[in-house]
């Protein structure tokens, strides 16, 4: 009968600590964190969209959307350099542009992105 020690139990409970994270680690489709194929994924953050950080597959980063709003850095910046529209947060009618950029990123990544 082989004697287990206690440095063998130590692996085992390391080894069984790597795989549990591995299979019930981060995972949030709405952000991309964790998903599968994660590391054909790029970061766009966006401080004034309702999803700061997102993990975008890099099929989303080659749409000129994605792009000018990765060098940009903000929506607000897309609608005023890209579009070449007036800003204003308590404007109905920037309110509205907002909304139209909204649905054109989420479309894109729901064409891209098959967890989001």
């Amino acid at each position: 009968m082989a004697l287990v020690r206690e440095v063998d139990i130590d692996e085992l409970v390391a080894e069984n600590k790597r795989r549990y994270d591995e299979i019930y680690g981060t995972y949030n489709p709405w952000t991309g964190e964790g998903c599968y194929d994660f590391e054909h994924r790029e970061l766009l953050e966006l401080p004034d969209f309702m999803i700061k950080k997102m993990w975008v597959p890099r099929e989303c980063m080659r749409t000129l959307l994605y792009r000018g709003l990765k060098q940009l850095g903000s929506m607000k910046e897309y609608i005023i350099r890209v579009w070449g529209k007036e800003y204003n947060e308590k404007s109905y009618y920037t309110k509205q542009l907002k909304m139209v950029l909204t649905f054109e990123i989420m479309k894109v990544r729901f064409r891209e992105d098959p967890e989001f």
